[in-house]
């Protein structure tokens, strides 16, 4: 275990940190590390034409930006909890002037979308979009690969 992992509640920056030692992905909630298992090829291909599809729509008409990777949001507003979207889409309004910011985010995305895996139970997946809402996302998309 890393020194920083034994503290009890962990912060964004121990994040970061942790996973430039370790090479792993994290979610982080409430404190507490979530390792990410690899995503499958299924997963990927699907994540990938939805991204596309949604990338071209929201280029061609300069309405904003799409994400995708696991890009990290603080969805409870503190540096306790960082939430990764397969996909996300903010529009170009609620960029700031100076472009994307670098690292996490606290700018609610209006569109999150995510691909379910083999691993993701029902339960998690209800919570998740739970939290994704109440951080001010206006729609979360489930996709459902079978």
């Amino acid at each position: 275990m890393h020194e920083i992992e034994a503290r009890q509640r962990l912060t964004s920056d121990d994040l970061l940190a942790i996973q430039a030692q370790t090479g792993k992905r994290y979610e982080l909630i409430e404190g507490k590390l979530i390792e990410m298992a690899p995503t499958g090829l299924l997963h990927g291909s699907i994540e990938f034409r939805i991204a596309l599809l949604l990338g071209q729509y929201v280029a061609q008409r300069a309405l904003g930006h799409v994400l995708v990777g696991e890009v990290g949001f603080y969805t409870r507003g503190d540096a306790h909890t960082v939430r990764g979207a397969d996909i996300a889409f903010i529009r170009a309004e609620k960029i700031p002037e100076q472009g994307l910011p670098e690292g996490f985010s606290s700018i609610a995305p209006d569109l999150v979308v995510e691909v379910v895996s083999p691993h993701d139970r029902g339960a998690e997946i209800v919570a998740k979009v739970a939290e994704w809402l109440a951080f001010g996302v206006e729609a979360v998309w489930i996709v459902y690969p079978s």
